[in-house]
């Protein structure tokens, strides 16, 4: 998977998920956000809205189902911690 930074927003859908990765970075404002259609994208039946730079946007936390957190290791090495809310 890649970075969609050039284009906010992109669609993967599998066989039985619907995954929409954002990329936020570039946004600066909540109503850049509002015109995204994550209402739409979270509607469709089995779908998963992964957002980067997320936490910069008071909206999306709120809204926001869990966090991943990705950490640096030694060398190539990456760790993630995955938190889901209740």
């Amino acid at each position: 998977m890649t970075s969609p930074t050039f284009t906010l927003v992109h669609e993967y859908a599998g066989t039985s998920v619907r995954l929409f990765h954002l990329d936020l970075y570039r946004l600066e404002t909540e109503e850049q956000i509002a015109v995204l259609g994550l209402d739409e994208m979270a509607g469709y039946e089995n779908s998963l809205v992964l957002v980067e730079w997320g936490e910069r946007f008071e909206s999306i936390v709120k809204r926001a189902g869990g966090e991943i957190y990705m950490e640096h290791g030694a060398g190539d090495e990456r760790g993630l911690i995955v938190r889901v809310k209740d």
